[in-house]
């Protein structure tokens, strides 16, 4: 069984990421068009949001099928999942960017290296960041996939000593690096040992709903969940206001709050549980994948990224961001309905009917 209030809020992390990668509005002649942008650029916290939740659904879906799902499946549905519609948007961004044409050795390396999802191993930010940008996030989920195999049978204590020594090891780098250093972006936010944090996060937090589920009434999960917003909220508001160093701000200044709203949500007892449950917010978040993997190139596409100075009001502003998100919404919709939905689905029966065939019971499936 799923737990929907966090497949919708899926959505919103997705959508936090996109306005996030509205980089055009800094160079709108408005001040006030820049400032907003400054609050919008905070969106890229989406993804620490995305590999906490990751950590915790994981844990969850792994636990409930019990003993009757292998690593192999494990990996092979986690790949499955990923990889289709990774190809696809990496051969449009390929086409449209104009990637491949001018090809040598080193373009089909980073292209190569970017279809096998391990760009966000090589610290060098045209392999990391190369065609469809996003898809370095989960290059690194990828390695989270394989990492957790190895943790699943680990104890709640030797999980918490791994995190707490992970964490030691990011903040000694954290002021020990330079951020005029290209390599500390790598080092922090991109590299996947270090943002496997994030996910082990989100394990343990699964441990705990588990371990000690908290006994709310309707009331108190509703309040529960009002102050776990707040406080993301409150995150933001200091972030910005208090100028928290953009080093922290990475990755392990999110991590409290964002932990906290995944625990209280997912009880889903609350008023806002409920309203996340809503059929049209669920699909929403059934299609974010699709969401964060197109969003990219629907803003590069699009014709504000050349013309920024015609975004002079606040009300332009607004009307960007509408029409970015209807698009990129729609196109994530019907790529999730019609190409990501059928493609998972029937890899996942060729792989149960290829167990069959060779003899395997089909029930680890």
């Amino acid at each position: 069984m799923r737990i929907d209030s966090l497949t919708s809020l899926r959505f919103f992390a997705a959508a936090a990421v996109l306005i996030h990668h509205m980089e055009f509005l800094q160079k709108s002649p408005s001040p006030d068009v820049q400032m907003v942008y400054g609050w919008f650029f905070e969106g890229f916290a989406g993804v620490q949001f995305f590999y906490i939740l990751s950590g915790f659904v994981i844990a969850y879906s792994f636990a409930s099928r019990g003993e009757s799902l292998s690593f192999g499946d494990f990996l092979f549905f986690r790949a499955a999942r990923i990889y289709p519609i990774h190809w696809l948007t990496l051969l449009a961004a390929t086409y449209f960017y104009g990637a491949l044409n001018s090809p040598s050795f080193d373009v089909w390396l980073r292209f190569f290296t970017n279809a096998a999802l391990l760009q966000s191993f090589v610290p060098d930010v045209l392999f990391y960041f190369g065609f469809n940008g996003v898809s370095w996030s989960i290059s690194t989920e990828m390695f989270f996939y394989a990492a957790f195999c190895l943790f699943v049978p680990l104890s709640s204590r030797a999980i918490i000593f791994s995190w707490s020594a992970l964490m030691l090891v990011i903040v000694i780098n954290i002021l020990a690096v330079h951020l005029d250093n290209g390599f500390s972006s790598w080092l922090l936010y991109i590299n996947p040992v270090f943002r496997f944090i994030d996910f082990l996060t989100g394990v343990l937090l699964y441990r705990l709903f588990v371990a000690r589920p908290l006994q709310m009434s309707h009331r108190a999960a509703t309040v529960a969940e009002f102050v776990s917003i707040a406080l993301v909220a409150l995150s933001v508001i200091v972030a910005m206001e208090w100028a928290v160093p953009l080093q922290w701000r990475w990755d392990v200044y999110y991590v409290p709050s964002m932990a906290l709203m995944i625990f209280v949500f997912a009880h889903q007892r609350g008023f806002v549980s409920s309203m996340l449950n809503n059929r049209l917010l669920v699909l929403l978040g059934d299609s974010s994948f699709a969401l964060y993997m197109v969003h990219q190139i629907v803003i590069t596409l699009s014709p504000w990224v050349m013309h920024p100075e015609t975004i002079l009001r606040l009300e332009d502003m607004a009307k960007v961001t509408v029409i970015l998100l209807l698009v990129a919404i729609a196109l994530s919709v019907a790529l999730h309905v019609w190409f990501e939905k059928p493609v998972n689905t029937w890899l996942r029966r060729w792989w149960t009917k290829r167990k069959v065939v060779s003899g395997v019971d089909p029930a680890v499936t």
